[in-house]
């Protein structure tokens, strides 16, 4: 399911979640614009920033809150030198 469907179908995702953090706004805000087209979450999975190239479903397990899915800390674009 792509970030679009979910948050048509008034689902917030772990992605909307750290958005959400990452920009000081209620998840619930994110997915409203998401659902209304004008917020767009390039969520790769195996290419988000900090991820290494992990994927970030085997970081934690699926229950888990988002903020146990990603690190903590912004550390940059995976193949860019810190």
């Amino acid at each position: 399911m792509t970030q679009l469907e979910a948050a048509r179908q008034g689902t917030i995702t772990p992605e909307m979640h750290r958005v959400a953090q990452r920009e000081n706004v209620t998840p619930e805000s994110v997915r409203d614009h998401v659902a209304a087209g004008r917020v767009v979450i390039p969520a790769n999975r195996r290419h988000l920033a900090g991820s290494g190239g992990q994927d970030i479903a085997s970081r934690a397990d699926a229950t888990d809150p988002p903020s146990a899915r990603y690190p903590s800390e912004l550390l940059g674009h995976p193949g860019c030198p810190p």
